[in-house]
């Protein structure tokens, strides 16, 4: 038997494509001749999924260009909160003033206040998450209840709050300042701590969320900022805003 040559294999690939064109003109040429119910049933089998098909492949070229040439949003503040203390209304407010204060471009920038972060009923898929963020400086500030914050306070991720507040905001939030100290006196546990030997490490915002809300919450809420934060320069403004 004759094996075929590359002028073979053309001719028959010619004649492929020329049957192939054949045959579609015969469908339309058919399905012109149809009527009724009888041409719906034609167009349906033999030219709507290639229809749908073609659409589809449209639509994701499209999309897949939009997503090329639209510029990536940029993060500008991004404050993780551990079992919402939020009202609806309370969170609104607070969304609206972030973004007020920080976005001068909605296109290219956003504030994320985000709230999906439910530690005492999806523990382990919260942490994993929220520690995922933190390593990779996408978290800024956390706001979180007291249990949370005592858990945390050890693990080196919250930044020392004074070398990013001013002397004025220190002294107006008073009491509300929470230290750590960072001195050991096993003799004298009672004995006041020298200048300089605590650090401070959150703002307790309970009495803000209570004005905010219009009620009080069960537990206390602290703000604090992470160690790694890409805009700690941020942490006053957002004071502010939640104590307004």
């Amino acid at each position: 038997m004759r094996e075929l040559n590359e002028n073979d294999k053309t001719t028959l690939n010619e004649d492929a494509a020329i049957y192939g064109k054949r045959d579609e003109r015969g469908a339309f040429e058919k399905f012109k001749s149809l009527t009724g119910a009888a041409k719906w049933e034609f167009f349906r089998d033999y030219f709507l999924w290639k229809l749908i098909a073609i659409a589809a492949g449209i639509v994701v070229l499209v999309l897949l260009i939009i997503k090329i040439v639209t510029p990536a949003q940029e993060n500008v503040c991004n404050i993780a909160v551990l079992d919402n203390p939020f009202s609806q209304p309370a969170y609104d407010i607070c969304d609206a003033k972030l973004n007020e204060a920080f976005v001068t471009d909605e296109k290219l920038q956003r504030v994320s206040l985000d709230t999906n972060y439910y530690v005492t009923t999806d523990g382990y898929n919260a942490r994993t998450r929220l520690m995922t963020y933190i390593a990779a400086s996408e978290i800024d500030f956390m706001i979180l209840p007291e249990a949370e914050f005592l858990g945390y306070l050890d693990s080196g991720v919250f930044a020392d709050l004074e070398p990013l507040l001013s002397s004025e905001m220190q002294t107006s939030l008073g009491e509300l300042l929470t230290y750590k100290p960072t001195y050991y006196d096993t003799d004298d546990p009672s004995a006041v701590p020298p200048t300089g030997s605590k650090t401070c490490y959150a703002v307790n915002i309970t009495g803000f969320l209570n004005k905010l809300n219009g009620y009080e919450l069960a537990d206390d809420y602290y703000l604090t900022c992470i160690v790694n934060s890409k805009n700690p320069d941020k942490l006053e403004k957002v004071i502010s805003i939640l104590s307004e």
